[in-house]
């Protein structure tokens, strides 16, 4: 499993990225107890096995407690401990901790489906910058990774506005007050966002 990147960040933030390549039972193979977990235990396709398994991976080579808990919106949290976020995109896995303020990561493939749903979630300032399947997702994700901050009472469309990006990065705007300094991933085939609360 290739680390791709793993740095810190702004204001102590760490940001770590993995490139799944192994199968499922590869990873099984070196993660004894995280399969015999019931959590895992409950798990039903491939997929969603992959990439639990691929995120405590990457949290233990970030020095991470592999035990989270979840709130009932499904944020995952440490009782004592950073603050995270965690992202899955079919190949990659990505990974957002602070020590104290609140972050939020999201990782997408660039898909043609994301262009036909665009008026679900662009508004009309959005829509006259972005022009592409990799505009739109960025806008996608951006929203995403503040979505992950907030975790509930959040509207894409009408609560949060992205501005072009430059020079990867991103002003976010939440319900026209609040102001994000969101940072793009720039991944092969994918876009990704991630924003620290507090950074502008």
């Amino acid at each position: 499993m290739p680390l791709k990147e793993l740095r810190e960040i702004k204001g102590g933030a760490e940001l770590g990225i993995w490139k799944l390549t192994e199968s499922v039972s590869e990873l099984e193979s070196l993660m004894s107890v995280e399969v015999a977990s019931e959590k895992y235990k409950g798990f039903n396709h491939d997929l969603r096995r992959l990439e639990w398994l691929g995120a405590r991976a990457l949290m233990s080579k970030m020095g991470l407690k592999k035990t989270l808990q979840y709130t009932e919106h499904g944020k995952p949290f440490y009782p004592a401990g950073p603050k995270i976020s965690i992202s899955h995109s079919k190949d990659f896995i990505a990974i957002i901790t602070h020590p104290e303020n609140e972050v939020g990561i999201d990782v997408q493939e660039i898909v043609g489906k994301v262009s036909i749903i665009k008026h679900k979630f662009c508004n009309t300032n959005e829509l006259d910058w972005a022009t592409s399947d990799k505009d739109f997702t960025i806008i996608w994700s951006a929203k995403e990774a503040v979505f992950k901050v907030k975790e509930r009472n959040v509207l894409f469309k009408e609560h949060i506005q992205v501005n072009r990006p430059e020079n990867g990065q991103l002003q976010i705007t939440f319900k026209e007050s609040q102001v994000y300094s969101g940072v793009l991933l720039n991944l092969k085939n994918y876009e990704g966002v991630y924003v620290v609360e507090g950074f502008s």
